[in-house]
């Protein structure tokens, strides 16, 4: 993809489970994106709003930029269910995913097994909203010396009400509970 502005590979605000049924189960959407210019475009790979629903079961997600910026495999940002089970989420410069909350939303993100890996993990915006993160299984890989796996930051601290479970997984990068405060 190409150009100044964002964009979007697949946007969904209904239900979405991907899962490879290849005999291999070596299947991968990947994003590509020269992103030369600007860092601010606002790529992602998968947008999610509220209502939606995302699952996934196996095969890869990755989105690959030559630079940062705002580029994720996911963006997030409403009332959302996100569940993998299985397969890998894949950024090679800055976060794989951002989840944004705000005015009494609530995202729940499950982690039941699968891998989720790039310089950084997960960035979450919350103010007013809320987010569930339970970590069932599964491994969490940040390249990024000093990356971290899961921060709130952007100018909104983490809600009082935020809930994070770990129950198990691997996490091979530095686990940073950071939030701004206001």
């Amino acid at each position: 993809a190409k150009g100044d502005t964002g964009f979007k590979l697949f946007s969904n605000a209904g239900d979405l489970t991907v899962t490879d049924e290849s005999t291999e189960k070596q299947g991968k959407i990947l994003l590509k994106t020269d992103n030369t210019g600007s860092s601010q475009k606002g790529w992602c790979l998968l947008s999610l709003t509220t209502g939606s629903k995302f699952t996934l079961n196996n095969g890869t997600l990755r989105h690959e930029t030559p630079q940062n910026g705002i580029c994720y495999v996911i963006d997030a940002s409403g009332s959302i269910d996100i569940t993998i089970n299985g397969g890998s989420l894949e950024r090679n410069m800055i976060t794989v995913m951002r989840l944004i909350a705000n005015a009494n939303q609530v995202i729940n993100f499950t982690m039941n097994g699968g891998k989720l890996e790039g310089k950084y993990g997960i960035w979450v915006q919350t103010s007013t909203g809320k987010i569930n993160a339970i970590f069932n299984n599964g491994k969490f890989v940040a390249t990024y010396t000093g990356g971290w796996t899961f921060e709130s930051d952007g100018g909104s601290a983490a809600s009082v009400d935020d809930k994070i479970v770990i129950n198990g997984g691997t996490y091979d990068s530095y686990f940073d509970l950071y939030g701004t405060e206001d």
